[in-house]
């Protein structure tokens, strides 16, 4: 298959394809019929080298797809989706997860929104803002902490208005899912 736009070069991870056609010229800011961005299929796949480049030629980190998740939340519920899956980690979970990581600690550098809604996920993750998903995700507020990110989530409250912890502990993508004690702990401890 012959690649022909910035698009399709990041809807089918072709990244070094991404960058030459970004360094000719094509427009960061070019979305597909459906209304995704070439920014947007490069946070769901933590292309970082991508991104950093779509937002150094314009791309909005805060413009919402078709769909209306912005790329920061469609970054942070993949990676709360990958993180909280139910059983081990499948293989190529753990890479993509710090793949995600990565995007989302550079979208936050980049000034994006983490309290933007949004979504066609309404049923399944109702009024969940960016936030949310990050703060559902013990391991991301950590490396958050440490990258001296200031990330606090909104009064410690999901945008449901249900405490965080409370939240983080009874909901979940998957009914057997329950946090492990010292998941709980890392949680409480970045909420601090």
């Amino acid at each position: 298959m012959k690649i022909k736009n910035l698009i399709k070069a990041c809807k089918a991870g072709a990244w070094h394809l991404a960058n030459d056609m970004i360094n000719r010229g094509e427009s960061a800011l070019s979305a597909s019929r459906k209304g995704k961005t070439a920014l947007m299929y490069a946070c769901r796949r933590g292309a970082t080298d991508v991104i950093a480049r779509l937002i150094e030629r314009g791309a909005d980190v805060n413009a919402p797809g078709v769909d209306g998740d912005s790329p920061l939340r469609a970054a942070a519920k993949l990676y709360y989706s990958l993180r909280h899956g139910a059983g081990p980690l499948s293989e190529g979970v753990e890479e993509r997860s710090a793949r995600l990581a990565d995007a989302i600690v550079l979208l936050l550098r980049e000034g994006a929104d983490p309290l933007l809604a949004g979504g066609s996920d309404s049923a399944e993750f109702p009024g969940f803002t960016a936030a949310d998903f990050i703060a559902g995700s013990p391991g991301l507020m950590a490396r958050l902490r440490a990258e001296h990110i200031d990330f606090i989530p909104p009064e410690q409250h999901f945008s449901s208005g249900v405490p965080l912890l409370a939240e983080i502990c009874r909901y979940s993508l998957y009914p057997d899912f329950k946090l492990r004690d010292e998941d709980v702990a890392v949680v409480a401890q970045a909420l601090s």
